[in-house]
């Protein structure tokens, strides 16, 4: 796919040249082969010529000869003429003598005679014809003259004789003309006739040439075809991108999820020839008719989505108004395209305050992910500019770092994805000198970077003027020159310029599914990447192989160049502070914490304790699972349990400090800190128990810091000594500030530099500003942490390891993501693998208790503490607070105030197991009536219960001097003026039975009150004579009311007194010693079966089934009128 218009361009042209070069060698072809038969004809016509003129070249020659020869018969009879001539001029007889003297002479002279030069002469001439088989009539008159100068006498007198022979010769010559001439005509006619082969042979293969020059030029159209319609080119993918628009972009139509090209425009491009037809014979095969048609493709300019150049729009300052319609398409296109990245859309819009652009102004957003943002004024428009710029220098020196080429490439390799961002800037003019400096820098980087940018141009700006600067003409040339350029005519229409093709603008976006992109682009805009951790736990043998002896190295995410991040804590570097937003990612990452630390290191080498101060039960699916490395996990802000939690950590580490000064003593080396206590306990061959190290996690850390001084300064204390006994602590929070004033006095200054390594996830500037240091101290510039906060998306982390003070450290990372499904997963495979640990412990006041926890005591069980472990506090003291909340049975007596009937059933039912198992003869009565007493009714077998308090009296006597444990509990003491007795001293009659009750060591008197202030102003001997009170949470002024002015100081109304039907809440209270604590009590079940009365009376009397119907007739509501009831239990 191609990245620029130059790129689409090329293509484009090479298929134009294509059609171009197949024209110009089609007619070369048609030329060639007109050629080449002209060139045979005019061959031929040669060959022909020729021919007819060798045969007129023959039959002159022939002619040549034969005249030749009668012309040399001719100059023998000129010659004895001449001879004759010559004797008739002399005498006959000197001419005689003088002819045999020269004869004679001749004779002797041979060679010195002009007449034997002469005849010499002769002789050769009549020799050559001899060789050239002359008429034998020549040759005999030839050899009439082959004589000595004697035969010449001879000649001469012979004459008439020679007359006769040349005549002969002479008849014969022309007859050979005519024989001669016969022959070379007959020669000839077979050269006629392979000439006319010739001819035929040659238009055959003039033929045969221009059908395979033709064949050739067909396949080399075809192969250029080829090129040019297979694989990833403009016009393979011209039909698809088409309807692939179309679906996407049009209402009606199912879009396309794989549609991911940008569209500039559709453009029509000439695709024909001068030709048999071919070109369109194989154009129409090839390309559908949506496509290809009389001679013209469709063809949508399209570029890749991540193209490389920005795009400038050239247009007359009246037409600007086509401007803002063309942009909104693309705008639209963007946001669609990067739907998966997510895209940030900036249309700038200062002349018309953003009018141009009002359908988009429903999804802007005023929060800091602002996906749709409408730039209306110039100030607004530098702050983007500038933000886009810092945003291009982020993308290099965070993002791709020498690794990846763009963020194209680094989005398609790396899990975290870099946002996209567009900007659209309608009119350049709305821009200053100085910002069309910023954008240009953004121009040149943009695309690489992950900023695309769209500027529209007036062609007035190009040249300086009267408006126009040459400076701001420069400026503006400059950053056109960056990009692709495109130009827009009155009507809309689009083109390249310089004589390039025109184009259309692409069709319309349907208004629904413009809606829909919109929608869809600000919904991902807080899409999460995840990364899933369970890609990246230890395996097979690594599991529990790690060694954290000298540092704690747990991974948590991956870089942006696909590497893995690591927490390494170490001594220097043991603590972490962390802080984002609501559902930004913080527990994710406390659980990715959590997972590795179990996964990686023993228990018996790592222990960790989890406190989560924002009341809810994110961590107790360790707890609940049993994992062995987990201690404790609080859920809880309240401050009982903050306190005594941090109270114990506290404790731990003077524990620790105490045990190395043990080890230093006895070995005699130097023991400061952890690291050294390993190596010297080593040495000394492990003298004393190991210590394991400890990870402490505090989320929502700022409630130690508000309302409660003791749980900052034990905080504080814990951060200065923790890393020297092992501690390695991560303390986050939704702000590292909850309130100032409060707050920054505790926890800042000196306390927070121990935190060395600082992370935070998506944070406001404010909140940025309190975990990263403001400036870097490397570059001495504003962190720009504390603005790319704003814009992280959930599970996107900035960690420093350096307190967040030096930019080169910070390191953008995205966290790997535990689901549901994969904490509880590993929480059950290490708690199987290793064993449950049973005595994990969840702290939390608005959980509830599972009676099935309930420990085997000796002790009365009431609930479970809101304290860690023991708290050290009145430990001689007969509530004991350590886990569990106990009472020594041995008090006698206990008050349980409160409006809720099943926190009654509840004391009674724990009362009960305790002395039950204490007392093997325990019997249990109660005196009560109304909602009070059914409950207590239903949570026990075998109650004798009744509403009449004499009889009550009565029992309990009976069943005292019977000699059995008698557990008594009556409901509402005050509605029964036979036992109130107020603060004057006036009594009921059955007072001193009830408070001996009290004083004596075979009974425990229960006294459950719905209205606290009757009994203190009716029943005041229980105010005074029962110090141990379970005060039920809800209503703080009827709670204070039960306490002395010192300790109902302590109660305030917050979240422990807000009432819930799943959970008992209550206090329990000591008046004697002022101790006070928060528990939760055990629901009422059937728990633990008392004894039936039936049984019961068996058992003393006897088996007698006379006597035991008796006695328990006695009981009876059928036998009596006084009002027991439930004697079989419920």
């Amino acid at each position: 796919m191609n990245r620029d218009i130059g790129s689409f361009l090329e293509e484009r042209g090479q298929f134009a040249r294509l059609l171009d070069e197949y024209q110009k060698s089609y007619d070369f072809g048609l030329q060639y082969d007109a050629t080449g038969r002209t060139e045979d004809r005019s061959a031929l016509l040669g060959e022909l010529d020729a021919l007819e003129a060798d045969r007129r070249s023959q039959a002159a020659r022939l002619d040549s000869t034969i005249r030749g020869q009668l012309e040399r018969l001719g100059s023998i009879t000129a010659l004895v003429d001449e001879r004759e001539s010559t004797l008739n001029k002399k005498k006959l007889g000197k001419a005689k003598e003088d002819l045999r003297a020269q004869h004679r002479r001749s004779e002797r002279t041979y060679t010195s005679s002009g007449l034997q030069a002469q005849i010499q002469r002769t002789l050769s001439s009549i020799e050559r014809i001899r060789r050239s088989k002359l008429p034998v009539s020549i040759a005999k008159a030839a050899d009439f003259f082959n004589l000595r100068k004697r035969a010449y006498d001879d000649i001469a007198s012979n004459r008439k004789q020679l007359d006769d022979k040349l005549a002969a010769a002479t008849r014969e010559l022309e007859e050979d003309r005519t024989s001669g001439q016969a022959a070379i005509d007959a020669a000839s006619v077979p050269r006629v006739v392979a000439l006319q082969a010739r001819k035929a042979q040659m238009e055959a293969r003039r033929s045969a040439m221009r059908d395979e020059y033709t064949t050739s030029l067909q396949k080399l159209l075809l192969d250029g075809l080829e090129q040019t319609f297979v694989g990833d080119t403009i016009y393979v993918n011209a039909e698809v991108q088409l309807a692939g628009y179309i679906a996407t972009y049009s209402d009606g139509y199912e879009a396309s999820d794989n549609f991911d090209i940008f569209v500039v425009g559709v453009m029509n491009q000439h695709a024909s020839a001068q030709d048999d037809g071919t070109l369109h014979t194989f154009l129409s095969q090839i390309l559908p008719k949506g496509v290809y048609g009389n001679g013209t493709i469709m063809l949508p300019v399209a570029l890749s989505r991540y193209f490389a150049k920005p795009f400038c729009l050239s247009y007359y300052s009246e037409y600007v108004e086509g401007v803002y319609p063309l942009f909104s398409n693309y705008a639209l296109q963007m946001m669609r395209l990067f739907d998966a990245e997510v895209v940030s859309t900036y249309l700038v819009d200062c002349s018309n305050v953003g009018g141009k652009y009002a359908e988009f102004s429903t999804y802007e957003s005023v929060d800091e992910g602002d996906r749709v943002c409408i730039v209306r004024t110039a100030e607004e428009l530098t702050t983007v500019l500038r933000e886009l710029e810092e945003y291009v220098i982020e993308s290099t020196s965070a993002y791709l770092k020498n690794i990846y080429s763009s963020v194209e490439d680094y989005n398609s390799a790396s899990t975290m994805k870099r946002e996209i961002r567009t900007l659209f800037i309608s009119s350049l003019s709305e821009l200053r000198n100085e910002d069309i400096a910023t954008l240009t820098t953004i121009a040149r980087n943009g695309c690489r970077d992950g900023v695309f940018v769209f500027v529209g141009v007036s062609t007035d700006e190009f040249q300086a003027s009267g408006v126009i600067t040459q400076q701001h003409a420069t400026a503006v040339n400059n950053l056109v020159a960056l990009c692709d350029r495109i130009y827009m005519d009155s009507q809309g229409n689009l083109g390249f310029g310089n004589g390039r093709p025109a184009f259309y603008a692409p069709p319309v976006i349907g208004v629904s599914k413009a809606a829909a992109i919109v929608e869809q682009a600000v919904r991902n805009s807080g899409k999460q990447t995840v990364i899933p951790l369970e890609n990246y736990l230890p395996q097979g043998s690594d599991i529990l192989a790690g060694d954290c002896r000298k540092r704690l190295v747990v991974p948590i995410g991956r870089t942006p160049q696909g590497g893995e991040y690591a927490l390494n804590f170490h001594k220097d570097a043991a603590y972490m502070l962390m802080g984002g937003n609501p559902s930004a990612g913080k527990s994710s990452l406390l659980h990715t914490i959590i997972l590795q630390c179990i996964t990686r290191y023993k228990p018996e080498d790592l222990e960790i304790y989890i406190a989560d101060f924002k009341d809810g039960s994110e961590f107790d699916v360790y707890a609940n699972a049993g994992v062995k490395s987990v201690q404790a996990v609080l859920d809880d802000s309240e401050e009982d349990l903050a306190t005594s939690f941090l109270t114990f950590v506290t404790k731990e580490v003077e524990r620790r400090l105490a045990c190395f000064k043990d080890l230093s003593d006895k070995t005699g080396t130097s023991v400061r800190n952890i690291e050294e206590f390993y190596e010297a306990n080593d040495n000394a061959g492990g003298m004393v128990r190991k210590i394991p190290r400890m990870l402490l996690i505090i989320d929502e850390f700022q409630s130690l810091y508000t309302g409660n001084r003791s749980t900052g300064e034990l905080t504080n204390w814990l951060v200065r000594m923790g890393r020297t006994a092992g501690v390695f602590l991560i303390m986050s929070s939704q702000r590292s500030q909850a309130d100032s004033n409060a707050m920054s006095s505790s926890f800042g200054g000196q306390t927070k530099e121990y935190f060395i390594y600082r992370l935070m996830f998506k944070l406001p500037y404010s909140g940025a500003k309190e975990i990263m240091s403001d400036r870097c101290s490397d570059t001495g510039r504003e962190n720009p942490a504390l603005r790319k906060a704003q814009t992280l998306k959930p599970g996107q982390a900035i960690v420093n390891p350096n307190m967040g003070a030096t930019e080169a450290d910070n390191q953008l990372i995205q966290c790997y993501y535990p689901s549901s499904g994969v904490i509880d997963a590993i929480s059950k495979l290490m708690a199987r693998e290793q064993g449950r640990n049973e005595d994990s412990i969840i702290l939390a006041s608005e959980k509830p208790v599972d009676s099935a926890r309930r420990p085997e005591s000796s002790r009365i069980v009431l609930g479970e503490s809101n304290r860690f472990h023991a708290d050290g506090a009145n430990d001689d003291d007969a509530f004991s607070d350590d886990t569990y909340v106990t009472l020594e049975p041995e008090v006698g007596a206990m008050c349980v105030y409160g409006i809720t009937e099943q926190a009654f059933a509840s004391a009674l039912q724990s009362c009960w197991i305790a002395l039950s198992n204490i007392h093997e003869n325990a019997v249990c009565l109660a005196l009560g009536s109304g909602k009070g007493a059914q409950a207590l009714e239903g949570a026990m077998n075998g109650l004798v219960l009744t509403s009449d308090d004499d009889k009550f009296a009565s029992i309990v006597n009976e069943e005292h001097d019977r000699g059995r444990f008698v557990l008594a509990c009556i409901v509402n003491p005050y509605e029964y003026p036979s036992i109130c007795r107020d603060s004057i001293g006036r009594s009921g009659g059955n007072v001193e039975q009830i408070e001996k009750l009290i004083r004596g060591d075979d009974a425990f008197l229960l006294i459950c009150a719905e209205n606290t202030k009757k009994v203190k102003e009716k029943v005041a001997w229980c105010d005074s004579d029962i110090p141990h009170r379970v005060l039920l949470a809800g209503n703080p002024a009827s709670i204070r009311l039960a306490m002395t002015s010192d300790a109902g100081d302590k109660i305030k109304d917050g979240q422990f007194n807000v009432i819930r039907s799943n959970v008992l809440k209550a206090y329990y209270y000591n008046r004697d010693t002022n101790k006070l604590g928060r528990m939760r009590m055990y629901p009422a079940t059937m728990h633990s079966a008392a004894p039936s009365i039936g049984e019961v009376i068996t058992a003393e009397i006897g088996t007698d089934p006379n006597t035991s119907q008796e006695r328990a007739d006695d009981y009876s509501e059928e036998g009596t009128s006084d009002g027991y009831m439930g004697l079989t239990g419920n």
